[in-house]
């Protein structure tokens, strides 16, 4: 969806969702001297949705376009185990929200480049941050 559309970029919002499915099957291990792991379990349905607002080059060149998303992230999985017999659980947050920034540089006609912050937040004081760059080259 345009909301601003300029001579040198546009401004698009862009709505998303994804769904997916986690199964997990694991055989009873040993941890050396440590005990044994049996009974794993993290099935579970995972479900991402959000909006990704971003700018387009309007010209056919060259530039870093910046971009700002975010997500609420639910995952319905409680991964647990039984080690040496005793039950463990997760106690891990169900839903998150999911923060990025960054931008995206076209470099070439064959050659893009991106980088991004990005930050989730979850019950239970669960932070977690991270940052990724990238190159991608196109035949």
């Amino acid at each position: 969806m345009v909301l601003h559309e300029g001579l040198v970029k546009n401004w698009l919002l862009e709505p998303h969702a994804q769904l997916g499915y986690t199964w997990s099957d694991s055989h009873n291990f040993k941890l050396g001297t440590q005990g044994e792991v049996s009974n794993v379990n993290g099935d579970g349905v995972q479900m991402r949705l959000g909006a990704r607002f971003y700018g387009q080059s309007t010209k056919e060149g060259y530039g870093v376009l910046p971009f700002i998303e975010a997500n609420w992230l639910y995952d319905s999985s409680s991964p647990e185990a039984k080690i040496n017999g005793k039950h463990v659980e997760s106690d891990m947050s169900k839903n998150y929200i999911e923060l990025k920034v960054g931008v995206n540089g076209n470099l070439t006609k064959s050659l893009s480049s991106y980088a991004q912050l990005d930050s989730r937040f979850g019950s239970n004081n669960y932070r977690q941050l991270g940052a990724q760059i990238g190159l991608n080259y196109s035949f």
